[in-house]
């Protein structure tokens, strides 16, 4: 893998893994769906960008219940 932090997106910095995580966690457990589902997006656009793996994203999805 590359060096993939930071990490940017839409403006967003995360410096770290350990930030994203903690922005997705916050996401996750949001007062509506909008935020569940933009937790599952950023998600996807991490996937994408290839700045988690593939065991990674799941473990974060099983943990967080995406």
């Amino acid at each position: 893998m590359s060096k993939a932090f930071p990490f940017s997106i839409n403006g967003v910095t995360f410096p770290t893994r350990a930030a994203l995580e903690n922005a997705l966690e916050k996401l996750s457990k949001g007062p509506t769906a909008a935020h569940t589902q933009a937790a599952v997006d950023l998600i996807e656009e991490a996937k994408a960008a290839r700045v988690l793996s593939t065991d990674q994203i799941q473990d974060i999805k099983k943990r967080l219940h995406l």
